[in-house]
């Protein structure tokens, strides 16, 4: 009752009420959550007194209204942050997943390469030895074991100077 025409606009830049209700009284309510403007309604009266009634029940539903464009944007929104969470993990999984691979062909790498020396240093007929820093042998080849008639076991238990010469000791350190 009381109302001739009704306009909806959700243009912010033309939010004033169309020409054609020019000849009427012209209510305007808002349509907004918080500070967020969603869109305007215009509603050209005949009859002001008539309308006033319905005025709480029309605002009512525009703040229902603004509720539901609200719910719509943060799901919106939502979708947009989901999308660029689901890419980011998918990246960051390939990008784990070249890393895993990439690792596990440098170890086979170094697996083999360890295994080579191995075979080399277990196989060589000359003495071969490593030593800490402290002079303490941490690999002993067969040939060194024969040579200075110790077992591995024992040869692991002991340091170079154990086994040289004692003039020979000093010169030794310097190698070190």
């Amino acid at each position: 009752p009381g109302i001739s025409k009704v306009s909806y606009n959700s243009n912010q830049l033309q939010l004033d009420p169309p020409e054609d209700h020019a000849k009427n009284v012209v209510k305007t309510i808002d349509i907004r959550h918080g500070d967020i403007f969603y869109s305007r309604i215009h509603f050209s009266l005949d009859d002001e007194t008539a309308f006033l009634p319905y005025l709480p029940f029309i605002e009512n539903l525009t703040s229902m209204l603004a509720v539901f464009f609200e719910e719509r944007r943060q799901r919106e929104l939502n979708e947009v942050i989901m999308k660029d969470l689901e890419k980011s993990v998918y990246q960051r999984t390939k990008s784990l997943e070249e890393e895993i691979i990439r690792r596990q062909s440098i170890e086979t790498q170094l697996k083999t390469s360890e295994e080579r020396f191995s075979k080399s240093v277990q196989s060589s007929s000359i003495g071969i030895a490593i030593t800490g820093l402290k002079g303490q042998f941490t690999l002993v080849n067969p040939a060194l074991c024969k040579l200075l008639q110790y077992s591995e076991e024992e040869l692991l238990q002991m340091t170079f100077g154990h086994v040289t010469y004692p003039d020979d000791s000093a010169k030794s350190l310097e190698y070190l």
